[in-house]
């Protein structure tokens, strides 16, 4: 029989809740206003199998990550069920709470867990990223737990990333986790398993290896100076990867610091000396991008040797391709992201009862100055700023004042100030004319000022009649926007890496 590991109650490590703010801000707004198809049931046939193998295992402890709203509760040993989300844990303290069954809350990412016999992880993992599932298996490990039940899908042959916060299904024994054969495999329901293992079975320094593997980061060459760096697109990166990986270094000052995975963010000369190590198998993997002038060096991010050209937004992508046929399956999208903690508002979109608007202007201020009357006339105070005259305080504080915002820009490969709006949960209105123009020699058609702007974040336009009609309607469509939340699943310093990180992986077979 299997020792009672702690004293009071069953452990169950509930529906995604972790102490991480950012991580507690995105499950909460999930429960608030759902994207994601509600959990799924637990059928009746799989509940009394586990609970059969329960008892043969004699088990009295259990630790179960996702209890959610309708949680699972074994009629055998103690139970405590644990949630990010504080409305689901009061509920169900006022619901089922007794003796034997407790609710709290825990980061089962970096708190130290109670040891159980059994720890029950049912569709919580489904919506991890693969460092969040790294950090979580390796707190259940830390706890001394014997076993673990995980939600599978075993049909699925190679799993695909996700942002934390968005789902989808997992198979333990495909790639990257690779877990060995379970000791119990039970059929739930739509072809999901429960998997049970011996914690101490899982290799977790594997994972890493496969999922983070080493990357160095050039915006010089090694032994030389800088000239020009993308600072937005650089501190984005050093940050996304403190929170995500283990093993990079950005400009190391010798060669041999140089890791097997390359990505050159500028440079030409650390992309073409990063290029002579790849033709001499130095290296595995040569990435370049997005900061690079399409003529550069002869094209240098048509070279055949370069894996991918890493570029902001589709609409480039596509002038390029018509350029050199020859990039067709080597562009892939990787963008800068947004310091989420910085960029966060005091008051969210839909609490905020301000007549302010921004009218940020890059270009055409004839047309921003159209588009503050047009605000006017419907009673909104409107504060104007100019690309290149302001800072990051004044632009958030700005930003933290005003109810929406009204771009007036050409053109935008990414465009990072519309993504600062929107992490300040500030949705925008952006002119989008969608007018071709050559630079660099290079026809660029399709053109957008928005490549990002969606339904959750706000709305385009093109001429200022069209404009008059949205503001007419702001408080209809607006019901609908998200933007925090967007940049949050989307465009956090976190997320670009690991987008990143999908791409660099898609090479770990290359010889």
């Amino acid at each position: 029989m299997l020792s009672m590991r702690f004293p009071i109650f069953f452990l169950l490590i509930g529906n995604l809740l972790w102490t991480n703010p950012t991580i507690k801000e995105i499950f909460t707004l999930e429960y608030e206003q759902p994207l994601n198809a509600p959990g799924s049931s637990f059928s009746d046939t799989a509940q009394n199998q586990l609970l059969t193998w329960m008892k043969n295992q004699e088990i009295e402890c259990i630790l179960d990550a996702g209890c959610g709203i309708f949680p699972w509760i074994p009629p055998i040993g103690k139970y405590l069920g644990i949630d990010i989300v504080d409305s689901i844990i009061l509920n169900a303290k006022e619901r089922l709470s007794d003796r034997h069954v407790k609710f709290a809350m825990m980061d089962i990412t970096d708190e130290t867990l109670p040891q159980g016999d059994l720890i029950l992880c049912r569709d919580t993992c489904d919506f991890f990223s693969f460092r969040d599932i790294g950090s979580t298996f390796q707190k259940f490990k830390d706890s001394k737990s014997s076993f673990l039940a995980l939600s599978t899908y075993p049909k699925i042959s190679d799993n695909a990333e996700t942002t934390t916060g968005m789902r989808r299904k997992l198979n333990f024994q495909a790639f990257p986790f690779f877990f060995p054969e379970p000791l119990a495999l039970i059929e739930d329901e739509n072809e999901r398993y429960l998997g049970i293992w011996k914690l101490e079975e899982i290799d977790l320094e594997s994972f890493e290896k496969r999922t983070f593997p080493p990357i160095t980061f050039l915006t010089k060459p090694v032994g030389g100076s800088f000239i020009n760096e993308h600072t937005a697109l650089v501190n984005s990166a050093r940050r996304g990867m403190k929170e995500v990986h283990r093993n990079f270094n950005f400009n190391p000052n010798d060669v041999l610091e140089v890791k097997e995975h390359v990505v050159v963010i500028t440079d030409l000369r650390a992309g073409t000396q990063a290029y002579e190590w790849k033709k001499e198998n130095k290296i595995k993997t040569l990435m370049a991008g997005p900061n690079f002038a399409p003529s550069e060096g002869n094209f240098f991010i048509a070279w055949p040797l370069l894996n991918c050209y890493l570029c902001n937004s589709e609409w480039p992508a596509t002038s390029l391709l018509r350029v050199n046929p020859s990039m067709e399956n080597r562009i892939r999208y990787w963008y800068a992201g947004v310091e989420e903690t910085f960029w966060k508002p005091k008051i969210s979109f839909k609490d905020k009862n301000s007549k302010k608007v921004l009218v940020y202007s890059k270009t055409d201020s004839h047309l921003a100055s159209q588009a503050q009357r047009v605000l006017e006339q419907y009673g909104y105070t409107v504060v104007m700023i100019s690309y290149g005259g302001y800072n990051y305080e004044l632009f958030k504080n700005i930003l933290e004042e005003c109810k929406f915002a009204v771009f007036v820009s050409r053109s935008e490969s990414q465009g990072l100030a519309l993504a600062e709006a929107w992490c300040m949960d500030v949705p925008v209105l952006a002119w989008n004319p969608k007018a071709p123009f050559t630079w660099d020699g290079i026809t660029w058609n399709p053109v957008s000022s928005c490549p990002y702007l969606n339904p959750m974040v706000g709305a385009d336009w093109k001429e200022i009649e069209e404009f008059a009609t949205i503001i007419k309607t702001f408080d209809e469509i607006s019901k609908f926007f998200q933007p925090r939340r967007w940049v949050l699943l989307n465009m956090s310093d976190k997320t670009s890496i690991e987008r990143l990180m999908c791409h660099i992986r898609e090479y770990r077979y290359t010889p």
